[in-house]
C-alpha cells in the first residue's frame, strides 16, 4: 500500500481491526442463535417423542397408532403451527400407518440409523427435522417409529438473522471507514501544520517556529524538539556569519598595511635600511595573519566536532603568564607594566588551547 496517505492507512489499519472484531462478535451471535434453536427444535421432538412413544403399539399383531384423530386437529394440519409428524414402519422398513396430515407423502426411515437420532431432510421443499425410535415389545424389536417436525419458521428465523448480520456487517465497516477517515483527518492536523511550517524555513527565513498545540501530547513534544532544532540551526548559522565576520575584520587590517607599506616602497627608491624596516613590518604583518588564520581554523574544527573539546584542570597563572610571554614584544614595544595579581594554584576546568585563544586575544586587544 505505498501509493496511500497517511490518513487512508491509519483507517485501512483501523477497519482491518474492527472488521475481525466485529466479524467475531456476529459469528458468535449467529452460532448462539442457531445453537439455541437447534437445541430446542431437539427439546421439542423429545417431548413428542415422550408423549408418542406409547402411540405407536401392536394390536392384535398388527402395528398401528392409538388416538390417530388427534392428528385430524388444525395444529397438525397448519405447517405454521409446527405441526408434527409420524409415520410406523416394520422391521422390513415398510409403512405400517402414518398420521393424517402426512397424506401421501412419507417420511425417510434408515434402518441403519442409531435409535433416538436427530436427521435434517425435507418433505415435499419443506425443511424438518426428525428422530427414529425403535418399537420394542418384551424385549423384542417389531418396528420403527419416525416422528417429525416442521422447522421452516426457525429456518426462516436463521436465513433472517444471517441476511441482517451480513447487510450490517458491511454497511458498519463502510461507516466506520469514512468515520476513521475523518477522525484521522483531524488527528494529523496539526501534524500537516508541522509539515506546512518546516517546508516554508530557509537558510534564510530561520525567524519561523511551528506553533505548540493546545494538547501536550506527542505531537506537542515533537513540536518541541523541532523549534528547538531550528534554534540551534539558526544559532549555527548565526555563528557561522559572525566567524565570517570576524575572519575578515581580522584579515582585512594585516594586509591592509601590507598594501600600504608596498606601495610606499615602490613610490620611490629607499635606503637599505628603509626596506629592512618595512619589510620586516611586512613579515610581522604575515606572521600576524598566520596567526590569526591558526586560531580561526581552530575554532573551525571545535565548532564541527565536540570531541576535540576535552575539559580539563588547568592553572590559570600558568596560562595567563604564557600569554603574557607570547605577546612580550608587543608589550615592551609600547612601554607596558604587566602585573600578574593571582594565586599559585588556581585550577580552572575548560580546555587548553581555547583557554589560552581567550586570554591571548584579550591581552592582545589590549595592548592595541
Amino acid at each position: 500500500m505505498p501509493n496511500l496517505t497517511f490518513k487512508d492507512r491509519i483507517s485501512l489499519y483501523n477497519l482491518l481491526g474492527v472488521a475481525v472484531l466485529i466479524l467475531f462478535v456476529f459469528s458468535a451471535i449467529y452460532i448462539t442463535v442457531a445453537v439455541t434453536i437447534n437445541y430446542d427444535i431437539n427439546e421439542e421432538l423429545k417431548r413428542e417423542v415422550n408423549i408418542h412413544r406409547e402411540k405407536s403399539t401392536k394390536i392384535n399383531g398388527k402395528i398401528t397408532l392409538v388416538h390417530k384423530e388427534e392428528w385430524q386437529q388444525s395444529e397438525h394440519n397448519t405447517i405454521d403451527m409446527n405441526p408434527v409428524y409420524i409415520q410406523i414402519f416394520n422391521n422390513n422398513g415398510e409403512s405400517i400407518d402414518k398420521s393424517p396430515n402426512l397424506g401421501a407423502k412419507s417420511l425417510i426411515l434408515d434402518p441403519s440409523s442409531q435409535d433416538e437420532k436427530f436427521s435434517d431432510s425435507h418433505l415435499n421443499s419443506v425443511p424438518i427435522r426428525q428422530i427414529q425410535i425403535n418399537l420394542e415389545e418384551d424385549g423384542q424389536k417389531f418396528g420403527y417409529t419416525v416422528i417429525a417436525m416442521s422447522v421452516n419458521p426457525q429456518y426462516r428465523i436463521l436465513s433472517s438473522l444471517i441476511y441482517i448480520l451480513v447487510i450490517t456487517y458491511f454497511s458498519s465497516l463502510l461507516f466506520l471507514f469514512f468515520l476513521t477517515r475523518f477522525i484521522a483527518g483531524r488527528s494529523i492536523r496539526p501534524a500537516l501544520s508541522i509539515m506546512e511550517t518546516t517546508k516554508n524555513i530557509t537558510a534564510n527565513n530561520l525567524k519561523a517556529r511551528i506553533t505548540l498545540p493546545a494538547n501536550k501530547d506527542e505531537l506537542y513534544t515533537l513540536s518541541q524538539n523541532i523549534n528547538e532544532l531550528l534554534n540551534r540551526i539558526e544559532n549555527a548559522v548565526n555563528r557561522e556569519k559572525q566567524f565570517t565576520t570576524d575572519a575578515s575584520h581580522e584579515l582585512r587590517t594585516p594586509l591592509a598595511i601590507i598594501q600600504t607599506t608596498l606601495e610606499i616602497l615602490i613610490r620611490r627608491p629607499r635606503s637599505l635600511e628603509e626596506y629592512e624596516e618595512k619589510i620586516n613590518s611586512c613579515i610581522e604583518e604575515v606572521n600576524r595573519i598566520e596567526h590569526t588564520i591558526t586560531q580561526l581554523m581552530m575554532l573551525a574544527r571545535f565548532e564541527e566536532s565536540d570531541s576535540n573539546f576535552i575539559l580539563q584542570p588547568l592553572n590559570i597563572r600558568n596560562t595567563i603568564e604564557n600569554a603574557i610571554q607570547r605577546n612580550k614584544d608587543k608589550i615592551e614595544s609600547k612601554f607596558i607594566t604587566i602585573e600578574v595579581s593571582c594565586e599559585e594554584n588556581i585550577l580552572v576546568f575548560s580546555h587548553e588551547s581555547m583557554l589560552s585563544i581567550i586570554i591571548g586575544n584579550i591581552l592582545s586587544n589590549a595592548v592595541k
